[in-house]
């Protein structure tokens, strides 16, 4: 198996975690790691709850509905005007596109606007999606799935030993969790380490 990397970043004092003697204590009960591991799932959590106080500031869904709507308009509206593009205005496109060859920037030109077309339908099909789904594409589910793929590359760092839905890994993933959010449920972290093998 290729070893897994655990890519350390610096974070400010006031955005920084510090597990206490209790927390590591808890998580050191079910997996031993040593000390050096402790200053590398004090910046794991930090960067999760950072993520997690991001989400705070995103549009709600109903906005993110009428941007795309507002967007699927300017698109159709590109297509009509394109569609009905003066030949002037089209032999302009197809000379700073190929001045050499006219079939090649003939092509070249149609290949574009198909590509603008497209893009259109997947708005439109975007737009239908953001009003039948009114929640958030699921960024708790993501980021808890980015927290498992960290504490995992650490566990193996220190331990040679992958996280799974068996103890004492589960407990040490439910350990770590616990101080990165107390409102995480052991059903989610299951599935999320679930999630993470399946990958792995």
């Amino acid at each position: 198996m290729p070893k897994m990397k655990w890519h350390s970043m610096r974070w400010s004092q006031q955005t920084s975690v510090i597990l206490t003697e209790k927390q590591w204590a808890k998580i050191t009960r079910s997996v031993k790691l040593p000390i050096e591991a402790r200053a590398d799932l004090s910046e794991c959590i930090s960067l999760y709850r950072l993520f997690v106080a991001s989400d705070q500031n995103r549009p709600s869904p109903s906005v993110v509905t009428k941007e795309l709507e507002r967007l699927e308009k300017i698109a159709v509206y590109l297509i009509q005007e394109l569609n009905m593009m003066s030949a002037d205005a089209r032999y302009i496109l197809m000379d700073l596109l190929s001045s050499h060859n006219k079939r090649e920037a003939i092509i070249m030109l149609e290949s574009r606007i198909k590509a603008i077309d497209h893009l259109a339908d997947e708005i439109s099909a975007a737009t239908v999606y953001s009003k039948k789904n009114k929640k958030r594409p699921g960024t708790d589910s993501a980021h808890l799935d980015w927290l498992m793929r960290q504490i995992d590359a650490i566990l193996y760092r220190y331990t040679e030993a992958n996280l799974s839905r068996r103890k004492p890994q589960l407990d040490y993933a439910i350990a770590v969790c616990a101080v990165a959010d107390p409102k995480i449920k052991n059903g989610s972290i299951e599935a999320a380490i679930k999630r993470r093998i399946k990958i792995r």
